[in-house]
């Protein structure tokens, strides 16, 4: 049917219809902007025929199911809403909710019901409190902010991939609970997974956390891999080649694996999350080295005094930079037969360290155990900013005399409370801005019958403000310290945001006074309906990365 301006459109096609086919539509297609309603009270399929599309909202419901076949959803800002009784399923389909918390017109969440996803599908959103379960090969699921906790997964297996926000990789732990499901706790021991029941046969020994292996950590086709007979580029290495390692006892390292995966580029993420490749210019590191541009994917780590450095935490916008040209790339990888420092473009870098990942790749060679970084790398990884932050300013400091200009600049843009953009955003939506502003002390008006409340705000992260030599990319929004509520004579406090570890949008404790949000915090109120013309006031002991030690 054709688009009448409605903001909302909803499915009246057939079982195994065409999502891009506007008459299976009451009001056209549903792209950015209009909300997406399927309410089917029997099984159905939607096609979308190996494509990607762009939409708005997405409102499951009905009490059955609806599976997505073949395809793309990118929506980003928007909200995917399933009914409690209602299943989305993805076959071989990617659903991406992902945004910049910046702009918080929208949620980027994904909530209610049940999420199915199968046969190598992903869910890619902010946050989600659906319940998952995994089925067939190849499943992801990606949750980029700290400070929510998914209630339920089931089915895991070693064969899907959990990713979360870089901060919660870590030191990842298991907790095994009463009833023989699995809680999954983050770097902080704040609760990523609820519940977790594992594919028959499964237990949590099958699986490696590591948050290095986050990103991925290969080459582009062209770079030189030196060996015993000269460079050669790494898409011409073939198994049993010697190539020549650095710091070990001998000089050379058989080959004895080789991956090959395709990667696309993420548009609209934060560029060191995009998988956008970075580009190190020639002599950007010293005279010669690299000896000419070099293409690595973001986590692929350099070797400098000792220690692996992923290349992210070196980008500086003039030497080193996230090539934005290059949306859709092969990649490699080459393992040795151990984790080797080797040289590739006359600069020391990686082989490769199966720390779960090998299926990402169509490979040839012999396949062994997967191991951890911790127990398998052959150097520690250096990502303190003590370690990093010196070579990073001795690498940009290099840009003037090869007479290279910016691309752009890092520098530091600390928010503060004048420019947060605090506000409170209220269940419906209803956004509440404040009345007063007293030192660090805000006030907001709270309408009657308030039960909860978001603090929204800007918010930064430290490898942006302070800069990528500093490896915390959490979203930071607020630091609220006390909070009350005032009504009449009466001063009731509200530190349930001192009290609940795992409350929506906030970081973690650390026992102060103060709890940092991530610009999209969850606030429960006290319940009194007494209560009339009541103020809620924060108290906002710092915003933005202010918080964060440079």
């Amino acid at each position: 049917m054709s688009d009448t301006g409605s903001s909302t459109t909803e499915w009246i096609g057939t079982n195994g219809g065409e999502w891009n086919d506007p008459d299976n539509w009451t009001n056209g297609l549903p792209t950015s902007g209009i909300t997406a309603i399927i309410n089917s009270n029997t099984p159905l399929s939607i096609n979308l025929d190996g494509n990607t599309y762009s939409s708005g909202d997405l409102a499951v419901m009905g009490g059955s199911s609806v599976t997505l076949i073949d395809g793309t959803l990118n929506m980003s800002k928007e909200t995917v809403t399933v009914a409690q009784d209602t299943t989305l399923a993805l076959d071989n389909a990617t659903v991406d909710t992902s945004w910049d918390v910046h702009d918080l017109n929208g949620t980027g969440a994904v909530t209610g019901g049940t999420i199915l996803i199968s046969n190598n599908s992903s869910l890619i959103c902010n946050y989600t409190t659906s319940n998952i379960s995994f089925s067939g090969p190849g499943n992801e699921i990606y949750q980029h902010f700290s400070g929510y906790v998914i209630p339920q997964i089931t089915n895991l297996s070693p064969d899907d991939r959990l990713r979360f926000a870089s901060d919660d990789w870590n030191g990842c732990s298991w907790g095994e609970n009463s009833n023989g499901t699995f809680t999954l706790y983050g770097a902080h021991n704040n609760v990523l997974v609820s519940s977790i029941t594992m594919a028959p046969g499964v237990t949590p020994g099958d699986f490696r956390w590591d948050y290095m292996d986050a990103g991925l950590i290969c080459f582009l086709p062209g770079s030189m891999i030196r060996t015993m007979s000269g460079d050669i580029a790494v898409e011409d290495l073939a198994i049993g080649d010697q190539v020549t390692v650095v710091g070990q006892d001998r000089q050379t390292s058989t080959i004895k694996w080789i991956g090959k995966s395709r990667a696309t580029a993420k548009v609209g993420m934060p560029l060191d999350m995009s998988d956008y490749p970075v580009r190190i210019l020639a002599n950007a590191i010293a005279d010669g080295v690299p000896y000419k541009d070099m293409l690595i994917t973001p986590e692929h780590c350099l070797f400098f005094e000792g220690k692996f450095i992923p290349a992210r935490m070196l980008v500086n916008g003039a030497t080193i930079f996230f090539d934005t040209s290059i949306k859709e790339y092969d990649y490699y990888h080459v393992e040795t037969e151990r984790h080797s420092v080797i040289i590739a473009d006359g600069m020391t870098t990686e082989s490769y360290l199966d720390t779960g990942n090998r299926k990402m790749f169509t490979s040839i060679g012999d396949e062994g155990e997967p191991t951890s970084w911790e127990e398998g790398a052959f150097a520690p990884p250096g990502t303190s900013p003590d370690f990093v932050r010196p070579i990073y300013q001795a690498i940009f400091a290099r840009k003037n005399s090869l007479n290279i200009v910016s691309n752009s600049s890092v520098t530091n843009n600390q928010a503060n409370l004048n420019h947060s953009d605090l506000r409170l955003i209220l269940d419906n939506g209803k956004v509440i801005r404040p009345v007063r502003k007293v030192g660090n002390r805000v006030h907001f008006l709270l309408p009657e019958d308030v039960r909860n409340a978001k603090i929204a705000s800007n918010a930064s992260r430290p490898s942006d403000t302070i800069g990528p030599f500093y490896d915390d990319r959490r979203y930071m929004g607020v630091s609220v310290g006390s909070i009350h509520i005032v009504s009449a004579n009466k001063l009731t406090p509200v530190t349930s945001h001192l009290q609940q570890e795992n409350l929506s949008g906030w970081h973690c404790l650390d026992g102060t006074q103060s709890r940092c949000t991530n610009g999209y915090a969850h606030l429960p109120l006290p319940q009194n309906d007494t209560m009339t013309g009541k103020i809620l006031s924060l108290e906002i002991t710092s915003s933005g990365t202010q918080s964060i030690a440079a």
